[in-house]
């Protein structure tokens, strides 16, 4: 395509600027065509957590399963769906709240 500068949006409408012409792009436009098929509500299946190539355990809320180490943290495994605050093998479960979704870590309990 090549350069394009923002110049503005909003919950309609996206305004680009190419060669120093406004071109408005509805926002539906942008969406797929095509349904993204959905698991059904409430069916979330545990994962199993890969470490060093070999499955290590089942998480799920029942039993948490502490990631692979990065610094003093770990992360978390898919499908460990246990509250924040849980403690498991000397780590606590922290949950933080972004813009694109929650952010999961465990970090050393203290």
């Amino acid at each position: 395509m090549g350069p394009f500068k923002l110049v503005a949006f909003n919950r309609e409408t996206i305004t680009l600027e190419w060669h120093g012409k406004p071109k408005d792009y509805p926002l539906a436009d942008l969406k797929p065509k095509e349904p993204v098929a959905q698991p059904a509500a409430g069916a979330v299946a545990p994962q199993r957590s890969v470490s060093s190539g070999s499955i290590i355990g089942v998480a799920d809320d029942k039993n948490p399963i502490v990631g692979q180490q990065n610094g003093e943290l770990r992360s978390c495994v898919n499908g460990d769906q246990s509250p924040a605050g849980t403690v498991k093998d000397g780590y606590r479960k922290v949950v933080v709240p972004g813009p694109f979704g929650p952010s999961c870590h465990w970090e050393l309990a203290k």
